[in-house]
Protein backbone atom coordinates (compact mmCIF):
# COMPACT_ATOMS: atom_id res chain seq x y z
CA UNK A 1 0.00 0.00 0.00
CA UNK A 2 1.35 3.26 -0.98
CA UNK A 3 1.46 5.85 1.80
CA UNK A 4 3.33 8.79 -0.26
CA UNK A 5 4.78 9.64 -3.18
CA UNK A 6 6.85 12.45 -4.20
CA UNK A 7 9.76 12.94 -6.97
CA UNK A 8 11.96 11.95 -4.11
CA UNK A 9 10.90 9.71 -2.09
CA UNK A 10 8.03 7.04 -2.22
CA UNK A 11 6.79 5.55 1.37
CA UNK A 12 4.76 1.85 1.30
CA UNK A 13 4.04 -0.24 4.08
CA UNK A 14 3.33 -3.98 3.79
CA UNK A 15 0.44 -4.75 6.36
CA UNK A 16 1.11 -8.37 6.05
CA UNK A 17 4.81 -8.13 6.89
CA UNK A 18 4.83 -4.72 9.23
CA UNK A 19 7.48 -3.20 7.46
CA UNK A 20 7.51 0.28 5.82
CA UNK A 21 9.75 0.73 2.30
CA UNK A 22 11.07 4.18 1.96
CA UNK A 23 12.27 4.13 -1.38
CA UNK A 24 14.75 7.21 -2.61
CA UNK A 25 14.80 8.72 -6.30
CA UNK A 26 17.84 10.15 -7.35
CA UNK A 27 16.68 13.74 -7.74
CA UNK A 28 17.94 13.72 -4.17
CA UNK A 29 21.10 15.43 -5.31
CA UNK A 30 18.48 18.77 -5.42
CA UNK A 31 17.27 18.39 -1.83
CA UNK A 32 17.62 21.58 0.07
CA UNK A 33 17.71 20.86 3.71
CA UNK A 34 13.93 22.02 3.99
CA UNK A 35 12.80 19.54 1.52
CA UNK A 36 14.78 16.60 2.89
CA UNK A 37 13.38 17.55 6.39
CA UNK A 38 9.68 17.36 4.96
CA UNK A 39 10.45 14.17 3.14
CA UNK A 40 11.80 12.28 6.08
CA UNK A 41 9.00 13.86 8.23
CA UNK A 42 6.37 11.71 5.55
CA UNK A 43 8.75 8.92 7.05
CA UNK A 44 7.58 9.08 10.12
CA UNK A 45 3.82 10.24 9.78
CA UNK A 46 3.51 7.35 7.96
CA UNK A 47 5.09 5.03 10.79
CA UNK A 48 2.80 6.44 13.26
CA UNK A 49 -0.18 5.97 11.80
CA UNK A 50 0.66 2.21 10.52
CA UNK A 51 2.97 1.12 13.32
CA UNK A 52 5.45 -0.68 11.37
CA UNK A 53 8.01 -3.13 13.19
CA UNK A 54 10.81 -2.31 10.93
CA UNK A 55 11.86 -0.11 8.32
CA UNK A 56 13.59 -0.94 4.97
CA UNK A 57 15.10 2.12 3.49
CA UNK A 58 16.32 1.79 0.09
CA UNK A 59 18.84 4.39 -0.49
CA UNK A 60 20.88 3.08 -3.23
CA UNK A 61 19.93 6.26 -5.21
CA UNK A 62 20.34 8.65 -2.65
CA UNK A 63 22.57 11.15 -3.40
CA UNK A 64 21.68 14.24 -0.74
CA UNK A 65 24.77 14.66 1.87
CA UNK A 66 23.63 14.70 5.37
CA UNK A 67 25.27 17.17 7.09
CA UNK A 68 25.35 16.96 11.39
CA UNK A 69 22.92 19.38 12.24
CA UNK A 70 20.28 17.64 10.09
CA UNK A 71 22.07 14.79 11.44
CA UNK A 72 21.27 16.02 14.94
CA UNK A 73 18.05 17.21 13.83
CA UNK A 74 17.09 13.52 12.76
CA UNK A 75 18.14 11.87 15.90
CA UNK A 76 16.09 14.21 18.02
CA UNK A 77 13.10 14.59 16.48
CA UNK A 78 12.71 11.69 13.18
CA UNK A 79 14.20 8.95 15.46
CA UNK A 80 12.16 9.88 18.48
CA UNK A 81 8.98 9.32 16.18
CA UNK A 82 10.33 6.17 14.78
CA UNK A 83 10.64 4.57 18.22
CA UNK A 84 7.08 5.90 19.12
CA UNK A 85 5.85 4.14 16.11
CA UNK A 86 7.31 1.01 17.68
CA UNK A 87 9.84 0.45 14.64
CA UNK A 88 12.76 -1.94 15.96
CA UNK A 89 14.48 -2.78 13.03
CA UNK A 90 16.07 -0.65 10.39
CA UNK A 91 17.58 -2.02 6.71
CA UNK A 92 19.55 -0.05 4.39
CA UNK A 93 20.06 -0.52 1.44
CA UNK A 94 23.49 0.81 0.85
CA UNK A 95 23.96 4.00 -1.77
CA UNK A 96 26.20 3.82 -4.51
CA UNK A 97 27.27 7.25 -3.50
CA UNK A 98 30.41 7.42 -1.06
CA UNK A 99 29.65 10.92 1.06
CA UNK A 100 25.83 9.79 1.10
CA UNK A 101 26.12 6.75 2.39
CA UNK A 102 28.64 7.99 4.69
CA UNK A 103 26.29 10.88 6.16
CA UNK A 104 23.51 7.87 6.16
CA UNK A 105 26.05 5.42 8.64
CA UNK A 106 27.15 8.78 10.65
CA UNK A 107 23.46 9.38 10.96
CA UNK A 108 22.48 5.69 12.29
CA UNK A 109 25.58 5.51 13.85
CA UNK A 110 24.84 9.22 16.35
CA UNK A 111 21.85 8.16 17.04
CA UNK A 112 22.23 8.21 21.17
CA UNK A 113 19.45 6.18 22.10
CA UNK A 114 20.51 3.32 19.96
CA UNK A 115 16.81 2.50 19.47
CA UNK A 116 16.90 0.33 16.68
CA UNK A 117 18.98 -3.11 15.44
CA UNK A 118 20.47 -1.59 12.25
CA UNK A 119 21.56 -3.73 8.92
CA UNK A 120 23.04 -2.99 5.68
CA UNK A 121 21.90 -4.51 2.86
CA UNK A 122 22.30 -4.51 -0.94
CA UNK A 123 19.68 -7.08 -1.77
CA UNK A 124 15.71 -6.04 -0.66
CA UNK A 125 14.98 -9.74 -0.68
CA UNK A 126 17.89 -10.48 2.12
CA UNK A 127 16.39 -7.62 4.17
CA UNK A 128 13.28 -8.72 4.33
CA UNK A 129 14.33 -12.19 5.64
CA UNK A 130 16.55 -10.15 8.10
CA UNK A 131 12.77 -9.05 9.43
CA UNK A 132 11.56 -12.25 10.01
CA UNK A 133 14.81 -13.46 11.32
Amino acid sequence: MTCYQSQYLTIEFSPEQKYQLNTWHSPTATLTDEQFKQEVSEQTKAALANQPSAFLTDARAFLFPIHPQLQDWVNNVIFADMRKAGVKKLAILVSSDLIAQLGIEQLVDDDPVKGFVTQYFDDPQTAISWFKG
